[in-house]
């Protein structure tokens, strides 16, 4: 069972960890499996992921670099930030042009008329 946001998984990369996950674990992360994490469901192949990552000095620095860059180019506070602004502007625009519209249409604006 898994629920929330995975901010465990976002903090073991940024903190450079390698990272052994299953599907639900990372579900609405944009991790992919080999390349900035291990993704496996079945206890039997989690044991081996784990293993294989022990195992495995070259896997886990890729792991780790990867899983890094993915956390700074997509989940960093100053790319979020970014996002949020945009969505903001976004809808700043679309009502500002409603608003335009339902003027031009020779209605009254309710939202001018409390304001008034």
């Amino acid at each position: 069972m898994g629920s929330g946001t995975r901010l465990k998984i976002l903090e073991a990369l940024a903190m450079k960890r390698p990272v052994v996950t299953t599907s639900i674990g990372c579900e609405g992360l944009a991790v992919s499996h080999g390349e900035s994490a291990l993704i496996a469901d079945e206890p039997v192949a989690f044991a081996r992921q784990v293993i294989d990552l022990l195992r495995n000095e070259e896997l886990r620095q890729r792991l780790t670099r990867t899983g890094y860059d993915l956390v700074r180019e997509q989940y960093d506070w100053s790319v979020v930030h970014q996002r949020v602004e945009e969505a903001y502007e976004s809808i700043r625009k679309r009502v500002f042009r409603q608003r335009v519209d339902t003027v031009h249409q020779g209605r009254r604006d309710p939202l001018m008329a409390e304001l008034r």
